[in-house]
């Protein structure tokens, strides 16, 4: 009998090039497509980066692209959602009900 769970299991080979440098590197079949998404677009804000700013090495590119996309990532996690916005508006206009009745 084999485990439900054997085919989120599977690893594949996934090969790209970023700024030079050959990866291959074994992951999930389920994860491959993010990654190779993932290497394309930090590859475009690398490109654009350094066409922007010629003097800076590939290496400044890489850390610049790094810290741009890590501020985007905490950016998202402080903000709430609409969904959270809407909760939060039904929420107080709930208590308002209350306090008023």
């Amino acid at each position: 009998m084999q485990n439900s769970n054997a085919n989120n299991d599977e690893t594949e080979t996934v090969s790209f090039v970023m700024m030079g440098i050959s990866f291959n590197l074994r992951v999930k079949k389920s994860e491959s497509k993010a990654l190779l998404k993932a290497a394309h677009d930090v590859q475009q804000r690398s490109a654009s980066l350094l066409r922007s700013n010629p003097s800076l090495t590939t290496q400044q590119a890489a850390i610049l692209v790094a810290l741009n996309v890590q501020s985007d990532l905490n950016n998202l996690l402080t903000r709430n959602t609409p969904f959270e916005e809407q909760a939060l508006a039904l929420i107080g206009k709930t208590r308002e009900y209350l306090v008023k009745y």
